[in-house]
């Protein structure tokens, strides 16, 4: 995926999106929609997201908590990859809550320890 820097070009799109589940059968589209957009700049990756969702709840307050146990969250999932083949050596988690509250994680480092950033 080709990243575009924040302001030179246009936002690089990241859908379509689909589902994915444990049960067989071709990934389908989601019942509500979801976009999203991404950009760099100096301080890093700049996500725009736009979902719908009829049932939004959250009962998330401060960020660092376990916010996708607690209600409704958007995901990023961000790796560096060459391409989209490749096996990334780490990758960054980030879950957002309706409430604005958020969580980030390293799951995998070089010495196995998961690394939690605390906002």
């Amino acid at each position: 995926v080709h990243v575009a820097r924040c302001g030179t070009q246009s936002p690089t799109s990241l859908a379509p999106f689909v589902l994915v589940e444990s049960e067989p059968g071709a990934p389908r589209p989601p019942k509500q929609s979801a976009a999203a957009t991404l950009c760099f700049d100096d301080a890093g990756l700049r996500f725009e997201l736009d979902a719908v969702d009829t049932n939004v709840w959250t009962n998330a307050s401060a960020c660092g908590v376990d916010v996708f146990s607690l209600g409704s969250v958007l995901e990023v999932f961000a790796a560096p990859v060459a391409t989209i083949y490749d096996a990334p050596v780490f990758y960054q988690e980030t879950d957002v809550a309706p409430s604005g509250a958020a969580w980030v994680r390293r799951p995998a480092s070089d010495d196995g320890a998961a690394a939690m950033t605390r906002l």
